[in-house]
Formats: C-alpha cells, structure tokens, sequence
C-alpha cells in the first residue's frame, strides 16, 4: 500500500495571497477565483483582493507602487553619505537599474553630489 500526501484545499484567502505575491494582476486572479468559485459575485471577490493586497501592502510583504521610483533617489543619496566616488556609486546605480540610460545615471549623480557638496542634505 503507497501512501499519498495530499495537498489541502485552498481557501479564497490562501488562492488571492498566493496569486498577488508571485506578482499576479487582477484580472489573472479574477479569472483562476471565476474557474474554482464559479457562484461567487464578482464586485465581492475584486473586493476581496484589494483588501489583500493592501493588508499585504501594511505588513511589507508586497512593494508599493512607487517604491521603485523613490528608491534610485535614496541609494544616490545613501552612497553619497557613505563616502563612496562618483564611478562606485554609478557601478552600483548601473547594477540595479539596467534599463536607465548611463548618461542619465552621472547627470543624476554630478546633480546629487554638486547639492551634497553646498550643504543641501547630510
């Protein structure tokens, strides 16, 4: 005789969680909820999922929208004060944002440091 493991069934809750964080948008969620809850209404599970992806919004789990926008301005300015040349912190800008232009990358750079240098921010 085999014993098999088998797997619990998944509750809306666990689905939605699951889905938001390996990055699915709503109408991919909306779609796989419609196949396994077919009598559920659909505003009360478009609800249900911003609900979930704000609580996992407040527990950090899942990156604000904007997290990437803001987060090239602070690594600039968190190099800045750690001491590091203008080339270290270009290799590292250039490392976790491939897609912006390398001429953008300096201009942004002299910008930052001209503004460090009178004082602007430690």
């Amino acid at each position: 005789m085999k014993i098999v493991k088998v797997e619990p069934i998944k509750t809306k809750t666990d689905l939605i969680k699951e889905c938001v964080l390996n990055g699915l948008d709503n109408d991919g969620i909306m779609d796989l909820l419609s196949l396994n809850y077919p009598d559920d209404d659909y505003d009360k599970l478009l609800n249900h999922i911003g609900v979930i992806r704000h609580q996992l919004r407040k527990e950090k789990r899942l990156p604000t929208i904007n997290h990437r926008i803001l987060s090239r301005h602070k690594l600039t300015i968190k190099y800045m004060t750690r001491g590091e040349t203008n080339t270290q912190i270009l290799k590292r800008l250039k490392k976790k944002f491939p897609e912006i232009e390398e001429r953008k990358l300096k201009q942004r750079i002299c910008e930052y440091r001209w503004h460090y240098r009178q004082g602007k921010f430690e």
